[in-house]
């Protein structure tokens, strides 16, 4: 589901539309947000598999700076949801 909001944006001396796009799973999860300026072409300002993986990625290394060892970090990363391992595929693989 997508849903698109647009505004006009009041600078000093010109004013420009702004659109916004927010995707959404159909379990309702947030999934993208992207944003386009005047005419130009859709931006992606947050997206949540870059987030999950981004997160996910900084606790490895944390995790790796404490110590554990890849074993250790495996196993934790193991407890993870399986929807959300899933739904980030080959870049957890790239992360663990």
């Amino acid at each position: 589901m997508t849903l698109e909001l647009s505004y006009q944006e009041e600078l000093e001396s010109f004013s420009q539309k702004v659109c916004m796009r927010y995707t959404y799973s159909m379990e309702r999860y947030l999934i993208r947000v992207e944003q386009r300026v005047g005419s130009s072409k859709f931006s992606v300002q947050w997206c949540r598999d870059a987030a999950i993986a981004k997160a996910i990625a900084d606790v490895t290394r944390c995790l790796s700076n404490a110590g554990l060892t890849a074993k250790a970090i495996s196993e934790v990363l193991d407890t993870l949801p399986q929807d959300l391992i899933s739904s980030i595929g080959e870049r957890l693989k790239l992360v663990a």
